[in-house]
């Protein structure tokens, strides 16, 4: 295999390994992680089950007036002053905090995406989606299949590539020896394509290498590629 050819394998191996892992990292901004945050505690204190507007009492489609008159009614009921136990402080705290996420446009927006399309969980080290992520090892065989696939068109490009230029050469060098008219003659000839030596003799045309020897240049004689070749 060529160098250019081998410089492309690579590159493409590159782009998508760059490409696949990207998808593994997501640059979460300080307002999703907030977000994410608050969904968290919501479902520990209310379970899975519950969402910010659920836990409201309001639809997705609710106006900014709805979202303040179910928080004054859902503020009384879990005010510290009415429910002592040590976590109504937190509970009072983060229903503020999701009031707050609701008359946000831009957080809102941010927040109906994420309950469309899932919240990340968190992960130990950061969050991910919990759906299927392939390992290195996976990742690494898939690339490995694609470059050997890669690999195996650039050997068909090469092949019909090959053929081509042997065609060329012998067309040019008959040409050259038997004139515009390609009035087949015998003798032999040298003549010179691209500053390449060649020698016409008949029908065989032949490449004159620099030992001394005579090839006798024929599509035929190129090989076709194989996936075992890969």
């Amino acid at each position: 295999m060529s160098s250019k050819n081998r410089f492309i394998i690579f590159s493409f191996s590159v782009f998508l390994l760059i490409l696949v892992f990207s998808s593994y990292v997501k640059a979460w901004d300080n307002e999703d992680h907030e977000i994410f945050t608050l969904v968290d505690d919501l479902e520990a204190f209310e379970g899975d089950d519950v969402n910010f507007y659920s836990w409201l009492g309001l639809e997705p489609t609710a106006t900014e007036e709805d979202i303040n008159k179910a928080y004054r009614k859902l503020s009384l009921a879990v005010h510290p002053d009415k429910n002592p136990d040590a976590k109504s402080k937190e509970r009072f705290a983060l229903l503020g905090a999701i009031k707050k996420i609701l008359r946000n446009p831009d957080m809102r927006k941010r927040y109906n995406f994420f309950l469309k399309n899932g919240v990340p969980k968190w992960r130990g080290t950061g969050y991910y989606y919990s759906r299927y992520r392939p390992g290195l090892g996976t990742v690494l065989i898939g690339l490995l299949v694609v470059g050997s696939f890669l690999h195996y068109i650039i050997m068909w490009v090469n092949y019909f590539q090959d053929k081509s230029r042997i065609r060329y050469y012998i067309k040019e060098s008959r040409e050259i020896a038997w004139g515009k008219r390609m009035k087949k003659q015998q003798t032999k000839k040298r003549v010179f394509v691209n500053d390449l030596p060649f020698m016409v003799e008949g029908d065989h045309v032949s490449f004159l290498a620099d030992d001394g020897g005579e090839y006798v240049l024929n599509e035929e004689t190129v090989v076709r590629p194989k996936i075992t070749d890969i």
